[in-house]
């Protein structure tokens, strides 16, 4: 029950955030004010803003990749990092363990021959 409510947590915060960046790039995009003749309504305004930044494919590639870290770095305060619950997060664990530590599979327990069945 608790993890459902972080996740619902974790999604709302990354829709309110989502929200709160969108809303920042139309306001960047307000000066563009005019647009064919007529008043630029808010639409036109931020499809004129993402058709520029998908132009940039790098720019927009971090971008997206920023907005996800921003956001869960923000959202630290309130929904902790979660602990391992089920053994195949611990199963990633060890292998992030081991593959961060430059190894491809973890050196052979000095004791390996008790081990034999």
């Amino acid at each position: 029950m608790v993890r459902n409510i972080e996740l619902l947590g974790l999604m709302l915060g990354s829709f309110v955030a989502t929200l709160a960046a969108l809303r920042g790039l139309a306001s960047l995009f307000i000066e563009a004010g005019e647009f064919r003749g007529r008043r630029a309504s808010s639409f036109d305004i931020i499809e004129r803003g993402f058709g520029r930044l998908a132009r940039r494919r790098m720019l927009a590639v971090i971008l997206v990749g920023m907005v996800a870290l921003l956001t869960r770095v923000a959202l630290l305060p309130v929904l902790k990092v979660p602990l391992p619950s089920v053994h195949d997060e611990y199963s990633h664990l060890l292998a992030a363990d081991t593959f961060s530590s430059g190894r491809l599979t973890n050196p052979t327990h000095p004791m390996w021959v008790h081990f034999e069945s």
